[in-house]
């Protein structure tokens, strides 16, 4: 008899392995940008109020003048939202230990609050320039941003370009009627203070607020610019020739290396300085404007 042939038997699949799914990369969260450090302001923003009836309390030594200064109101992303002029020429009212105080009101200052952040900047002379290289950017004094807990904005245009605020650590969320964001604790400079909400108080010391320490003398306002050096640098100086109407030439000499500008990457301190600028060539007069010093 023939044999039966025995079946092969057939091999089990074997089962592909799933693949392992790669691990999901979590974003790694920017760091907050790190404020500008600015010299300890002389004169300091004390209180803002972003209720109803809006604007800032400056302090200082009393009577100190500030006829020369302005707030400029940045937004989020840097732009500025507006522009207030004090509502006074000197800080003369409430006076405390030689700490004298100006209230200014501003209807459209920004009123952010826990989930935004808006920048504040006190500053000396105007946000724009007509003399290309000389006073390009307004002198800084402080630049401090409310609202989101320690977020920080970085100024794109105006005065503080490309300066980086402080954080004051509170917005205007649970700000009612008659409170204020409030410079408290017990000094004369403006270290001395932290800020916390508080009952509205307008041209004097604050609700938990100390004026103690040696009373401070006025002094002329020390302020700054963003800057750039050029170690060969020459500027045009002109020299009258003759008068009614005045007349002058024009003659290149080398100038400081140091130059205010929007975006210089150095912070210069500033004077003003008086001298002869063309009106119409070669008419000229004397004009006073904003310069930068190289810092030592």
């Amino acid at each position: 008899p023939t044999a039966t042939p025995t079946a092969t038997p057939t091999a089990a699949p074997v089962p592909t392995a799933e693949p392992t799914a790669a691990p999901t990369q979590v974003p790694t969260a920017s760091p907050t940008p790190s404020p500008t450090t600015l010299p300890s302001p002389y004169v300091w923003f004390n209180e803002i109020a972003l209720g109803t009836n809006r604007g800032f309390e400056l302090a200082g030594p009393l009577n100190t003048d500030v006829s020369g200064l302005s707030a400029v109101n940045y937004d989020q992303s840097g732009m500025i939202s507006t522009i207030c002029t004090l509502g006074g020429s000197r800080l003369s009212s409430g006076e405390s230990n030689g700490v004298g105080f100006l209230w200014t009101d501003c209807a459209l200052l920004l009123n952010e609050d826990s989930t935004s952040t808006a920048g504040l900047a006190l500053v000396s002379g105007s946000s724009t320039s007509t003399l290309p290289g000389v006073a390009a950017a307004s002198s800084v004094i402080q630049f401090i941003c409310y609202g989101s807990s320690g977020a920080t904005i970085q100024a794109a245009e105006g005065s503080a370009s490309g300066l980086i605020c402080e954080p004051i650590g509170i917005g205007a969320g649970s700000e009612s009627g008659d409170s204020t964001l409030s410079a408290v604790g017990v000094g004369d400079t403006y270290e001395s203070f932290d800020w916390q909400l508080q009952s509205r108080t307008e041209g004097g010391v604050n609700v938990g607020q100390a004026i103690e320490g040696a009373t401070p003398t006025p002094t002329p306002i020390q302020s700054f610019c963003s800057c750039f050096v050029s170690a060969s640098r020459e500027c045009d100086v002109l020299e009258l020739q003759s008068t009614d109407p005045n007349v002058c030439s024009s003659r290149q000499v080398p100038c400081e290396p140091c130059y205010c500008d929007f975006d210089g990457t150095e912070l210069c301190p500033t004077t003003t300085v008086t001298s002869y600028q063309f009106s119409t060539p070669p008419f000229c007069q004397l004009e006073t404007y904003t310069v930068a010093i190289c810092p030592s």
